[in-house]
């Protein structure tokens, strides 16, 4: 207790605004300013004011927190959320952005940094109502590099018109100035061949580096439990959803195994286009777990027609490979170890030209069905 009241004290110091005093965020997505008076391993405890002036003590749970940041200026929040805008971090920089926006709307860097973190975001369109509300805001003294960019915006979306206006605009803010001048004469110039159709070429050719890049970053994070790459870890999904979107729920994992030449899968990593690696896959190994008894349940030439449809929709995947799929079930010994029983087996008959299905259960044949066929 008497350590809470010096604290209680030492805050009424520092009283009203709490200089020096921290924002703490929570995971919640809300936040609150005050002074820390406690800061243990479990939580903190953080003094605040309301609006009457009183002064209340509140804990805070270390897992319900974000982070916590010292209070600064303005402008030294503005530099530390350009900071983290340079880093590439657009989840981050968002939310310190809209709080500075918040703060002072017709602040044109502010508004700048919200606009391409929430671009960075995949958010164009809330991006470029970002920026249309700064212009309809600011009727004098706009910032000019918030024109430019409010230029460049409208510029993506295709409205040259406008783009050449706004970029006229920016330049009219300061016509002494030697560096804008530079900057409005490039962008109108660039405005032009946008017009003219001369970036056409350049802009497809950075779409397709950054959708290989993209390619590439998810390829290298899969589910290694469904498939030996990304394309097998997808193909074995879509099986179960297959299977089980019959209703029949059948399916509790699938994991496909797929083998092409070294230079193929290279390209695969690489970002080559997934029906390009496809054509060249030689060998795909599928095994099926299912619930033994959804399984058993099936009569036998539903069995037969679950392996002809994995069968062929691999090969339509994998043109020029022949599946080889494997149906079993897990069990647990008395020891708690794994034991693996397959069921059934789907294989490709070369010179039959026919998928042969092998079927290690107790025969179930559906009694309305012919045992031969008519003639």
């Amino acid at each position: 207790m008497k350590k809470l009241v010096i604290a209680l004290a030492a805050v009424a110091m520092l009283a009203p605004g709490f200089a020096g005093a921290e924002t703490i965020y929570l995971r919640s997505g809300s936040r609150l300013s005050g002074m820390v008076v406690e800061d243990k391993a479990e939580g903190v405890k953080v003094a605040v004011t309301s609006d009457n002036g009183n002064t209340a003590i509140l804990t805070i749970a270390r897992e319900k927190i974000d982070r916590v940041e010292k209070v600064g200026t303005f402008d030294e929040r503005l530099k530390v959320a350009q900071g983290v805008l340079d880093d590439d971090d657009g989840p981050d920089a968002e939310p310190r952005f809209r709080e500075l926006v918040r703060e002072n709307p017709r602040h044109g860097g502010a508004r700048i940094g919200l606009a391409k973190s929430l671009v960075n975001l995949g958010r164009e369109t809330e991006a470029f109502k970002t920026m249309e509300h700064y212009v309809a805001l600011t009727t004098d003294k706009r910032d000019p590099r918030a024109l430019l960019y409010y230029a460049e915006l409208l510029l993506q979306r295709g409205d040259h018109r406008d783009a050449r206006k706004w970029t006229k605009e920016a330049g009219a803010q300061d016509p002494g100035n030697a560096k804008l001048k530079e900057q409005v004469d490039a962008q109108m110039k660039r405005i032009e061949r946008v017009r003219d159709g001369a970036d056409i070429a350049d802009q497809k050719a950075a779409a397709l580096k950054a959708e290989v890049e993209k390619r590439v970053k998810e390829r290298a994070a899969f589910d290694r439990a469904t498939g030996t790459n990304l394309d097998a870890s997808q193909a074995g999904k879509a099986l179960a959803e297959w299977t089980n979107g019959a209703g029949a729920q059948v399916v509790e994992s699938t994991v496909i195994t797929l083998e092409a030449a070294d230079r193929a899968e290279g390209n695969f990593a690489r970002g080559v286009e997934s029906a390009e690696y496809q054509k060249f896959v030689e060998n795909v190994s599928v095994v099926v777990q299912v619930t033994e008894a959804a399984w058993t349940k099936l009569y036998d030439h539903q069995k037969r027609q679950q392996i002809y449809g994995w069968f062929y929709q691999l090969r339509a995947r994998y043109p020029n490979a022949v599946p080889r799929i494997t149906v079993q079930k897990t069990e647990k010994d008395k020891r708690g170890q794994p034991v693996v029983t397959e069921l059934a087996r789907g294989t490709w008959d070369g010179r039959k030209e026919e998928i042969v299905v092998d079927m290690w259960t107790a025969a179930n044949v559906d009694p309305t069905r012919p045992r031969t066929r008519p003639r």
